[in-house]
């Protein structure tokens, strides 16, 4: 195996992301995967913190606020 399929236990969209990085921006393998990770990090964190514009998909913080305050 070669590259990043040599990689255990990252998702195919990192993968993926890192192979299409690598590609368009021309940087090394290190530098692919690094970028694909801050991504996912990037996506993970905007999930969790990000004020939703409604409450059909509240964040995990909004989440846990809104169950507190159902239990008052």
């Amino acid at each position: 195996m070669k590259g990043f399929d040599a990689i255990d236990g990252i998702s195919p969209e990192i993968r993926e992301n890192a192979k299409v990085i690598k590609k368009n921006l021309r940087v090394t393998d290190y530098e692919a995967f690094s970028l694909a990770l801050t991504v996912e990090k990037n996506i993970i964190l905007k999930q969790a913190f990000v004020i939703s514009s409604n409450d059909d998909h509240p964040s995990a913080l909004e989440k846990i606020a809104m169950l507190l305050q159902d239990k008052q």
